[in-house]
């Protein structure tokens, strides 16, 4: 049974990945028509926005001013600098609307996690720059690979989903992590707003109470990961373009549906 739990923890904490934002803390957010870029926040548990002005009147010099901006520390405490101080940016160009950036060695050494929002970070700054379309990222001229060894390719908005639902991804496992359990109740609470607090409780269809039953936690618990799946694999069906890729999109949600994490 301990290593069946394991197992799942570990796919919760890769939807954890998929599921890419966090909206954390209580981080002064930028006026409708302030630019800005991303940072990692106070506890390194996800990232957000930023007020920076973006300089520049052209796609490159906006690019420019950007990557100065992930590189440069805040002198704010809820904002954590993107990039470690090992990590450094080679060299970098724009064409034809994708922005190439190529790292040193040290990028690799950064944990899976980590980079995961490292990599959110700048593709969600870069992003901002006109005309900019995706983002290549490259390590000593070698294109970035998952685990798996698949090349990442190039990266935009698609590929990464709702803040709250990556929030919600991450108190969850952070319970797991902590407890072995999952109460919905506790998680919802720490959400102030009305509205958030509707949409994580929505992604657990539960009412808001503490129960122990462990077989009401583990029906909490499978839903939640079957909608924050869905939610990832249905924002990815947006942007394909191949036929192969849909139909690996609808075996997935099929798949999905067999699942169960028992813990």
């Amino acid at each position: 049974m301990r290593k069946k739990k394991g197992r799942w923890i570990s796919f919760l904490f890769m939807m954890l990945l998929i599921s890419g934002l966090s909206a954390c803390g209580k981080q002064k957010e930028p006026e409708d028509d302030d630019s800005y870029i991303y940072s990692l926040n106070e506890d390194q548990t996800g990232i957000v926005k930023r007020p920076y002005p973006i300089g520049g009147e052209d796609t490159k010099s906006q690019v420019e001013s950007i990557l100065k901006g992930l590189e440069t520390p805040s002198d704010e405490i809820e904002y954590t600098d993107v990039f470690p101080d090992n990590v450094k940016i080679r060299e970098w160009n724009v064409q034809d609307s994708i922005v190439y950036v190529d790292f040193n060695a040290a990028y690799l050494e950064m944990e899976t996690v980590h980079e995961k929002l490292v990599r959110s970070a700048l593709v969600q700054s870069l992003l901002q720059a006109d005309q900019v379309a995706g983002v290549w990222i490259s390590v000593e001229e070698n294109a970035l690979k998952e685990t798996d060894g698949k090349v990442v390719g190039i990266l935009n908005e698609d590929d990464f989903v709702e803040p709250l639902y990556h929030h919600v991804a991450a108190l969850v496992f952070e319970e797991l992590r902590a407890t072995g359990q999952v109460m919905p109740a506790r998680i919802l609470n720490q959400f102030e707003d009305v509205e958030e607090q509707k949409t994580a409780a929505s992604l657990f269809n539960t009412r808001l109470k503490t129960d122990d039953d462990p077989a009401v936690r583990e029906k909490a618990l499978n839903e939640t990961v079957k909608r924050i799946k869905k939610n990832s694999l249905e924002l990815k069906s947006r942007s394909v373009r191949e036929i192969a890729d849909l139909q690996k999109i609808i075996k997935e949600k099929a798949q999905l549906q067999k699942l169960y994490i028992s813990l």
